[in-house]
């Protein structure tokens, strides 16, 4: 007996050696692994039967049922069927009274084992000892039960003598099969975990090159690394094509070498203080040193990228040629001092809790002197309430919330501290920053003035003046007009109406046809209308006349009359005429200013037109002031798509709030461009019941273009620098992980878990 045991305990430890064989060749859970598991634990279990331990004739026991139900935990439903099958055929091929037994013991443990596997995996938590242990014990409860069912009680003697076998070594046998398969499949697991992680590093690692070299390569932004000792370590082909050199060239010299003598102070002052840990980068503008000798003005943009535990590893610059800019600026600057609109830069100044109480001169030009009397050497770094103490208050509030809030503002007043009037558009260049730019309307304001004051007068005259009337009764075609009518007209109160063919000769063609055309709609609509006519008075004089009708209608709504009044407005086209000349004068100065400066009327009707446009309607709608003085449909006709529906929208929100309107959109020219434009205006109402506009148009479309590139360059270069940043870290998280893995299998740990010590870089 004792040999026989020694023997399955062989039989058993092979099968554990033959089966993680099995399991390293087949580490996926195929059906090629699940026979040949079927087969080993199978042929086990047949070894087992063939070297038994016999209490009577056709009764034996050996360790089937433990193979089997391993052979189920370890396998599943397919291993745990092959192997039961080959021990059941075995068995039954063996005969003997207890071979119904035999049969039961070889295919319940397999079954047992395998529905044990499916609940466990049914499970968050994998099995523990004690679960292997319980099922080791259920199976040999089996077991004993079927040994009663053997005929004339032979299987008595077997329980009688192994029931303490096999119900606590059998169970702790089966215990130790299970772990030690389950231990070896799980290093599977945690080796092939390793496995992934170390290929997912190495393809991060991969990506993120990849991604670094395309940007740093085909940037269009020169890119530099470079070390503490201020060395370039990489630099791309942008950079190499603003300074003249080749990238051999570059890396064998240092920055300090190409920076201009002047500026070299204050960069290396920041970048000292960048190495010292005071500031994670800074951002200046210097002059190179080209190798053709020419001075390259460039912005400067400099990031320190720092390793996991803290330390400086390198620096990152962006290197950007503004030379073009700055002769633009220098034209800009040209321009600043020859406008002939005031123009000056300041800086709000706030009290304790941010409100607004004083603003700092940063900038003048000389048409800011002349409009204020002011010299820019006794303004620039002032405050406003220490040259002009009188200045009121709202005036700091006005601009207050314009460099706070960023909103611009247009607005004209009387500045008391000067003694005049301004128009100011005022507009926020950076948190805290205005700028405004004023034009003297002192003269302007006086006219207007005078004329709001002959308007009072005219508004009293109208109310004691006679006033026109008249009256048709369309049933019977008799027409009625009143004294002053008919003085209004030329003719002789005492005599009849003039016949219908004469009314014709009391106005021009155009006015004629306009007034028809209104009679005719408010008879057939009963809408009322309002009209400017050119008359011709009987002695041969023109004038205008102001018109209204309305229908006449019964109880059932039907037209049965119509109405009418009438009065003389020549003085009034006269005055208009006048602020035209005005307005032409003011065409000649709008020559000198960007974009267009217009004068928007939008209709009661919904219709509209421009009253006034500079010659700068060409160059930002591409058509003369002419097409659009009596009708803005062809200004509308050119709106893109996308913006044209929002344009009208600000202006209709405008129009019914009489806020400011200010708005960006794009403008598809006549001649094939597309370009962006902003627009600002200041609405009022008008006589006539309408909105009149006051504003300018002007190109913004290579702002738009400058600065949707450099959106694109900062968030890529940020993009960028936060995968450097997170490179190190994400390897050596990674790295953790893999030593718990090792860890908890047994294994000592494969990585180091500190950084090495590496010398600190840096560079402009």
């Amino acid at each position: 007996m004792f040999i026989n045991l020694i023997n399955n305990l062989a039989f058993l430890i092979a099968l554990v050696a033959a089966g993680q064989i099995v399991i390293d060749r087949f580490p996926q859970k195929t059906l090629n692994r699940q026979v040949l598991l079927g087969l080993l634990f199978g042929g086990v279990a047949l070894l087992g039967m063939a070297n038994p331990v016999n209490f009577l004739p056709g009764v034996f026991f050996d360790g089937r049922s433990m193979v089997l139900v391993v052979a189920g935990v370890v396998g599943g439903g397919v291993t745990a069927a092959i192997a039961a099958g080959m021990a059941a055929v075995y068995r039954y091929q063996l005969g003997g009274i207890g071979a119904p037994v035999g049969i039961f013991v070889a295919l319940v443990p397999a079954l047992l084992g395998a529905l044990a596997r499916q609940w466990w995996l049914k499970r968050t938590q994998p099995p523990r000892l004690i679960d292997y242990l319980a099922l080791g014990v259920v199976v040999q409860f089996v077991q004993l039960a079927a040994f009663t069912q053997v005929p004339n009680r032979a299987g008595h003697a077997f329980i009688e003598q192994a029931w303490w076998v096999l119900l606590l070594f059998y169970p702790l046998a089966t215990m130790l099969l299970c772990q030690i398969f389950r231990n070896h499949e799980q290093r599977l697991i945690d080796t092939a975990a390793m496995q992934s992680a170390q290929d997912a590093v190495i393809a991060e690692e991969r990506k993120s090159m990849q991604r670094f070299h395309a940007y740093f390569d085909h940037s269009i932004v020169g890119l530099a690394i470079t070390s503490p000792e201020k060395g370039w370590i990489e630099v791309n082909d942008a950079l190499c094509a603003t300074l003249g050199y080749t990238r051999d060239e570059l890396t064998r010299m240092t920055w300090t070498e190409l920076t201009y003598p002047h500026d070299l102070a204050a960069d290396q002052a920041q970048f000292n203080r960048m190495l010292a840990g005071e500031i994670n980068g800074y951002a200046m503008d210097k002059r190179f040193i080209h190798k053709d000798g020419h001075l390259v003005d460039i912005r400067l943009a400099v990031g320190r990228v720092c390793k996991p535990d803290g330390k400086l590893d390198y620096v990152v610059a962006m290197v950007e040629d503004v030379s073009d800019r700055r002769k633009a600026e220098k034209e800009y600057e040209d321009m600043f001092r020859e406008m002939l609109d005031g123009f000056a830069l300041h800086e709000i100044i706030c009290d304790a809790d941010g409100q607004p109480q004083d603003y700092r001169f940063l900038a003048v030009n000389p048409a800011f002197e002349r409009m204020t009397g002011l010299k820019a050497a006794d303004l620039v770094g002032r405050t406003v309430l220490e040259v002009l103490p009188a200045t009121e208050k709202h005036w700091i509030e006005a601009f207050g919330k314009v460099a706070l809030s960023g909103d611009p503002v247009f607005f004209a007043g009387h500045y008391a501290a000067i003694g005049k009037d301004f128009e100011v558009k005022a507009f926020c260049t950076s948190v805290g920053r205005f700028a405004s730019v004023f034009a003297d309307i002192t003269e302007r304001t006086q006219a207007e003035n005078a004329l709001r004051r002959m308007v009072k007068y005219l508004g009293e005259t109208q109310r004691i003046a006679h006033i026109g009337s008249w009256h048709l009764d369309l049933a019977s075609n008799q027409v009625v007009w009143t004294e002053e009518l008919y003085k209004m007209y030329g003719f002789d109160p005492t005599l009849p109406v003039p016949p219908y063919t004469e009314h014709m000769k009391l106005f021009t063609p155009e006015s004629w046809e306009r007034l028809s055309s209104a009679l005719a709609h408010t008879r057939e609509t009963g809408v009322p209308y309002t009209l400017e006519l050119q008359t011709v008075r009987k002695d041969g004089s023109s004038g205008w006349l102001w018109a209204r009708g309305e229908a006449e209608v019964d109880l059932a709504g039907k037209t049965i009359g119509l109405w009418g009044a009438a009065q003389d407005i020549t003085e009034r086209k006269q005055a208009h005429q006048v602020v035209l000349e005005a307005l032409t004068r003011v065409d000649r100065l709008a020559q000198h200013v960007p974009g267009m400066l217009y004068q928007y009327h939008l209709r009661p009707d919904g219709t509209s037109h421009f009253p006034y446009a500079s010659a700068g309607i060409k160059e930002i709608y591409g058509v003369l002031p002419e097409q659009v003085s009596q009708d803005a449909e062809a200004v509308f006709k050119l709106g893109h798509p996308d913006d044209f529906q929002q344009v009208i929208e600000s202006i209709q929100a405008s129009a019914r709030t009489l806020n400011d309107w200010h708005k960006e959109y794009r403008v598809n020219l006549p001649d094939g461009r597309t370009i962006w434009v902003e627009g600002e205006a200041s609405p009022e109402a008008a006589p006539d019941g309408g909105v009149l506009w006051n504003g300018h148009i002007r190109d913004i479309t290579e702002r738009k273009k400058t600065e949707a590139l450099l959106h694109e360059q900062l968030d890529e270069l940020h993009r960028w620098q936060q995968t450097m940043l997170g490179r190190e870290g994400r390897i050596i998280s990674i790295k953790q992980e893999v030593n718990e893995l090792l860890a908890r299998s047994g294994q000592p740990p494969r990585y180091a878990t500190q950084l090495p010590e590496q010398p600190d870089g840096g560079g402009v």
